[in-house]
């Protein structure tokens, strides 16, 4: 059915009677309106005339309310709903929950895109028509996960003699009498109307008194009757105030129950009011500017002299910490501390920075620098970390909340200055902590943190640490009561029996009442108290297990085990799914993880939706993955093991993990860092049985495939070693894995060893290795055997010995006829192979140059054209000439390469990736070679700087740029800086360098001594000469 029916917005338009009196109509439509406005007539009421003046026919949401506000700059689509309101009002609860599902699936389908959804929503409603408005609010809270965008769109409500009266049904039955007196809809006897709307009153009272629980966000216009129709008010003033703070009552003038809502003109005094107040409740709606993890809490309930102390300590203080056990509801109060802070600074900033693990803290900081639109936030050579310490460190007025900031070792620690262990991003250079400025004069912190101790830290205060206690025992029945059902009869000893077994802790009571709140688990509040009693001897028998965080009181962990237990009861496929969650890193699990391959979105939904009504996990707000609290994920742990099912599902995660994981190569890196977090998680698992150790080293080596190509050579080299160790065990030396593994390993030996004669005779001796088992598998025409015959070749080149350059030139050359037979000239193995066959040339020096030339330069043509610029294959291409070119002496064109590829690695790979500084070093040498001593001089001394960091001070790659350096230092009459430089290399020779390369350093370094009259010790460095 389609609800919306669009008509001219005209004021000429005729009057005449539609057709079609059911629906969401337009009275006014604009593109790109800044607010959506919906009318909602009561009994007997039409989408029209129930708004418009008798006399001059004038209907003012159409005829000038879009004019008005036009004038003051708001663009408004005006709607109005119309239904049968004999039918909603006087047969049954389900007609009314009928019109308010049809009124927000209308008005979700209207508002179908992003910027749609979150245009603020006002409501305007008649008599009962605020009833049905009322009934969609509550609908869309109680499937918030349906209807949350529209929810949280929800600015204002503006009510026309709309009844209030909560549950007095004595009133509600007075009420339907008056109001039937009032309306003409040809329903037989008003006698009958009366006793159907009066068996209603109950409904009418139920959906009032929910709906005052929900209304403590929302801007409130109320307007109230002046005048008797016929001899009496319909809804008089105290029973169309709600009596709320964010509530503003005002009495239309000469109005009964049936004009209150009806105006003439623009220039009426009666209309003056109505307007002022619909164009205040049309400014923009608050909104915080970055990721806060959950809207606004309509139930929010106390906490005040917490969020008092919060601000009397920002009056002095730039850092305020909450600290306390789990689930006492520090979040929960920072977030409503937002909003209040939000409200009273409207001009500010808010940040939420997930605190639990670096990797969070760095997602946090990088989607901070990306809204903020800092300058460079797009460009990966610059730290995101310091762009948004540098923007916090301004004038700008801000609230950052430091969440789950519990773990000393996240915040403290000097990160390694070896290869990352996160290579799925720039790595910080400094403690995370020192990111957070400590003396902005507009900025605040506010820190949630179980750990008193990483508070302390934190805070550098103990008054600044405000330990927020249990609720009180008013406080927790009071949210107990908030939280459940209206259904719920149980009497006030029963909840207070039960908050006290709860220990007044807020997520213990939430949990509880959620539980208590599904319709099918028939549990009352007395039953639940027997089930923890029951249970609370199990749980201590099992409370060893989660020894590893003691101030979790137990009855946390006993809340959550019933509420698993029911829905493993109820609903085993959900259970099952938050089995799976809880083994996995417990934030940023994305839904394709989750999902069976052949499982619709549908069914989907439907495993998931327990979950999230107990509010067992959360969505993050990109809506695209899921996390789980860390006491959740404890306590479900806690169960699994219990009931001896902890070992299935971490092996279930690991076998997702192994079908989720993609190739390493950089098309698929935005993946990994997506599920790199989960697959260590999964690493840590281990299991006796083969199977399962068979699957722990293929996902080894695929971890090592993908370090690998983000140059984290040492992890990748070690994880691949464990994956071999684990495959000759179970497989044996003659199986293909095995040799793919060894090929692997070789190449990591060459390319990310330490440099040593030992690295390349151990890559040498794990190629021929793989060959043979390739050969006794009799699989010489498979990809493999391609594959080791290159690793073999370049371990020979890399070997400074001629007979084995000469062995690699030769296989290279086979190696090449046969894949450009079998596969073509541009596949990629046969460009590999072409490449590796130009190295070759290029060790012998001036008698391959040629040749090695030729060969660069197609391979370069084919990749752009196939790959694009971008590709990292294509960048190596590019390199590889730049430094031939050099080689030859050819500057011009080797410093537009070789700069290229520099400026491609760093933005695909980043600046300190092994092959961005390889490249660095190569422009380096080009500048010095075309004497452009100042910028090889700058260059030279950042790319000695990040290869210090990344390889560490020894490896042979760092003391070749120290050579390197170290000339141009020479050639700028730097003599004893670059003494120094040549000091360090002289003591400790490359071992990849040949007798030529090592001559030529030592000509440098004797002409630097010489430079500076240190005679004698320059002639004894120049008869080290190999070759004098």
């Amino acid at each position: 059915m389609k609800f919306l029916k669009r008509r001219k917005a005209d004021a000429s338009a005729s009057t005449e009677p539609l057709k079609e009196r059911y629906g969401l109509f337009f009275l006014h439509d604009v593109p790109d309106a800044d607010v959506d406005i919906v009318a909602v007539h009561g009994l007997g009421g039409h989408f029209e005339e129930t708004w418009t003046d008798s006399d001059s026919k004038q209907l003012w949401l159409r005829d000038f309310l879009p004019s008005q506000l036009n004038d003051v700059g708001i663009a408004a689509r005006v709607m109005s709903y119309g239904y049968d309101s004999s039918t909603a009002f006087s047969k049954s609860v389900t007609d009314i929950e009928d019109q308010a599902k049809i009124l927000i699936d209308a008005l979700s389908s209207e508002r179908a895109s992003q910027s749609e959804k979150e245009r603020p929503l006002i409501f305007i409603a008649h008599s009962l028509g605020g009833i049905i408005v009322k009934k969609a609010i509550i609908t869309a809270h109680e499937r918030s996960s349906i209807y949350a965008k529209l929810l949280d769109s929800i600015q204002a409500l503006v009510f026309f003699g709309v009844p209030h009266r909560g549950s007095d049904l004595a009133y509600w039955s007075t009420y339907a009498a008056r109001l039937i007196s009032t309306v003409q809809m040809g329903l037989g006897t008003n006698k009958s109307f009366v006793e159907a709307l009066t068996r209603n009153s109950q409904t009418f009272a139920d959906i009032s008194q929910s709906f005052t629980e929900r209304a403590a966000p929302l801007k409130i216009r109320t307007f109230y009757e002046t005048e008797k129709l016929y001899g009496y008010l319909v809804v008089d003033k105290d029973s169309a105030r709600l009596g709320f703070p964010n509530e503003n009552a005002v009495g239309v003038i000469a109005a009964d129950h049936r004009t209150i809502c009806k105006f003439n003109s623009r220039d009426s005094q009666r209309y003056r009011p109505v307007w002022k107040a619909i164009q205040a409740l049309c400014a923009k709606k608050e909104e915080l500017t970055a990721s806060i993890p959950f809207p606004r809490d309509p139930l929010f309930l106390g906490r005040e002299d917490v969020i008092d102390s919060v601000d009397a300590k920002f009056k002095t203080e730039r850092r305020v910490a909450l600290t306390g056990v789990g689930g006492v509801g520090k979040s929960q109060i920072a977030i409503e501390y937002c909003y209040q802070f939000k409200h009273r600074e409207p001009d500010s900033n808010v940040f939420w920075i997930h605190a639990s693990t670096k990797g969070r803290f760095e997602q946090a900081f990088k989607a901070i620098s990306r809204n903020l639109r800092l300058p460079g936030w797009d460009n990966p050579v610059l730290n995101p970390l310091e762009l948004v310490f540098d923007w916090l460190s301004g004038d700008s007025v801000w609230l950052l909340v430091l969440d789950n900031a519990d773990d000393t070792d996240v915040l403290f620690d000097q990160p390694p200055t070896t290869t990352s262990q996160h290579p799925e991003s720039q790595q910080p250079t400094v403690p995370l902590v020192m990111y957070i400025p400590q003396t902005s004069r507009r900025g605040s912190v506010l820190i949630t943190s179980r750990n008193r101790d990483a508070a302390f830290r934190l805070t550098d205060c103990v008054e600044n640490l405000i330990d927020v206690p249990y609720m009180s025992e008013e406080e927790a029945t009071a949210l107990l009561c908030r939280k459940l059902p209206k259904s719920d009869k149980s009497s006030d000893d029963e909840k207070l029996e039960l908050v006290e077994l709860l220990e007044y802790l807020p997520l213990a009571i939430t949990q509880a009442a959620s539980y208590i709140g599904v319709r099918s688990t028939r549990i009352t509040v007395a039953r639940y108290s027997d089930l923890l009693r029951q249970s609370g001897r199990i749980l201590h028998e099992n409370m060893g297990d989660a020894r590893r965080d003691p101030s979790i009181p137990s009855s946390v962990f006993l809340t959550w085990q019933i509420s698993f237990d029911q829905i493993n009861k109820v609903n085993r496929s959900a259970a099952e799914l938050l089995s799976i969650m809880s083994v996995f890193d417990r934030q940023g699990i994305p839904q394709r993880l989750l999902q069976d391959l052949d499982e619709d979105d549908l069914n989907f939904e439907r495993r998931l939706s327990p979950l999230e009504d107990f509010s067992l996990i959360t969505l993050d707000k990109s809506g695209e993955s899921f996390q789980m609290h860390r006491l959740v994920q404890m306590a479900i742990i806690l169960w699994l093991e219990r009931h001896g099912e902890i070992d299935r599902w971490k092996q279930s995660a690991a076998l997702l993990i192994k079908r989720s994981l993609p190739a390493g190569e950089y098309e698929f890196w935005k993946e990994w860092e997506i599920l790199f977090p989960h697959t260590e998680i999964a690493l840590k698992y281990h299991f006796p049985n083969p199977e399962s150790q068979l699957l722990h080293a293929r996902i080894l080596v695929d971890t090592a495939y993908y370090l690998r190509e983000r140059g984290a050579y040492g992890t990748a080299i070690e994880r691949c070693q464990r994956a071999l160790n684990i495959q000759v065990e179970i497989l044996g030396e003659d199986d293909t894995e095995t040799a793919g593994c060894v090929l692997l390993l070789a190449g990591l030996k060459r390319v990310g060893g330490g440099g040593s004669v030992c690295d390349i005779n151990e890559a040498e001796v794990l190629s021929r290795r793989a060959l043979a088992i390739l050969e006794r598998r009799q699989e010489k025409d498979s990809n493999n055997w391609s594959v080791a015959q290159n690793h073999l070749a370049l371990a020979l080149l890399d070997s400074n010995n001629d007979t084995k350059i000469e062995e690699g030139t030769q296989i290279l050359r086979s190696i090449l006829v046969s894949t450009e037979k079998s596969l073509g000239l541009e596949h990629n193995s046969t460009l590999t192979t072409m490449n590796n066959l130009a190295l070759a040339f290029q060790r012998r020096r001036h008698k391959g140059y040629t040749e090695a030339e030729k060969l660069y330069r197609q391979v370069l043509e084919t990749n752009l054209r196939i790959l694009g610029d971008d590709h990292p294959s294509t960048i190596t291409s590019l390199h590889n000439l730049a430094f031939l070119l050099f080689k030859q002496r050819k500057y011009q064109e080797a410093q537009e390469h070789a700069q290229r590829a520099v400026d491609l690695r760093v933005t695909v790979l980043g600046d300190e990736h092994p092959h961005t500084l390889m490249s660095m070093v190569t422009l380096v040498t080009v500048l010095r070679g075309q004497d452009k001593l100042e910028e090889a001089e700058e260059l030279g001394r950042y790319a000695l700087s990040l290869f210090k960091t990344v390889h560490g001070e020894v490896h042979y790659k760092t003391y070749e740029t120290m050579a390197d350096l170290g000339g141009v230092l020479y050639h700028r009459d730097k003599f004893e800086e670059a003494e120094e430089l040549y000091r360090k290399v002289y003591e400790r020779r490359p071992e990849r360098w040949d007798d030529c390369d090592w001559d030529y350093f030592l000509i440098e370094y004797s002409d630097t001594l010489t430079e500076q009259g240190k005679h004698a010790e320059a002639a004894e460095i120049s008869r080290q000469r190999v070759r004098p």
